[in-house]
């Protein structure tokens, strides 16, 4: 299936919707004429995020930083001709009137998994295992065999404490100690795809002397 993509478009249309164009790209739609209804609904299932902001001739970018911030989805953004164009980052797009719907098209694959791929979501991630995948606020990173493998371990116990032993005998298949260096830098590579800043981690969070827990909706913490 497809992903699930809340369209916002003011109900006074000020040009063409986007709603026929990714109805016939096969892509299931959500319509909102406000963001906070979005947000409101935002708990359920949402893969995407595109916010018209041409269909009222405004920018949108106070829309768009208001939606990057409450909804755990990427964002594409919809602005009227003549707008700056912001540059393309991680889980965001900008496009600027008049442009193709293949375009459109193309932002939106970009952003999405690959169609036919199995989603797991555990809170604010979303794993594709097939790929090895994790996505974090629409941002895409392959992982390693052995960084999956750990991460998979956190997720089957979100919000419990998982000690390092544990670890490096379910990933590792040892009980061995002496030097748990590749466990360090594979909790590195892991906070690495989670975080926004990995020394402040807010997902993967160091539980001293003990090991780590996933809090994987985030958190703001001082432990590194």
């Amino acid at each position: 299936m497809l992903g699930f993509i809340y369209l916002i478009e003011t109900r006074r249309i000020n040009g063409a919707s986007l709603q026929p164009v990714l109805s016939a790209a096969g892509y299931p739609i959500q319509h909102f004429h406000i963001l906070p209804d979005a947000i409101m609904q935002s708990s359920q299932d949402c893969d995407l995020v595109i916010i018209n902001a041409a269909a009222s001739r405004t920018s949108g970018v106070r829309l768009a930083t208001k939606a990057r911030r409450q909804i755990d989805a990427p964002v594409i953004l919809i602005s009227a001709e003549g707008t700056w164009e912001m540059p393309s980052e991680p889980g965001f797009e900008h496009l600027v009137n008049p442009f193709t719907s293949r375009k459109l098209v193309n932002r939106i694959r970009k952003l999405l998994p690959p169609d036919g791929c199995k989603v797991k979501n555990a809170g604010g991630l979303k794993l594709v295992p097939e790929q090895r995948k994790v996505i974090v606020n629409g941002k895409q990173n392959t992982l390693t065999p052995k960084t999956y493998a750990l991460l998979n371990e956190f997720v089957k116990r979100e919000g419990e404490v998982v000690t390092r032993k544990e670890l490096m005998r379910r990933v590792w298949k040892t009980d061995y100690m002496g030097d748990v260096r590749t466990l360090d830098v594979h909790i590195s590579m892991l906070r690495h795809a989670l975080e926004e800043d990995s020394l402040g981690p807010q997902r993967l969070i160091t539980v001293r002397g003990v090991g780590y827990r996933l809090d994987a909706v985030g958190e703001i913490s001082t432990q590194k």
